[in-house]
């Protein structure tokens, strides 16, 4: 599904940006 695919990939984005400050 289309939602289940934009969910992921703003998870994705998400967990980058929190691992940028982290890191």
């Amino acid at each position: 599904m289309v939602v289940v695919v934009v969910a992921v990939t703003v998870m994705v984005v998400v967990v980058e940006q929190s691992q940028s400050w982290l890191w």
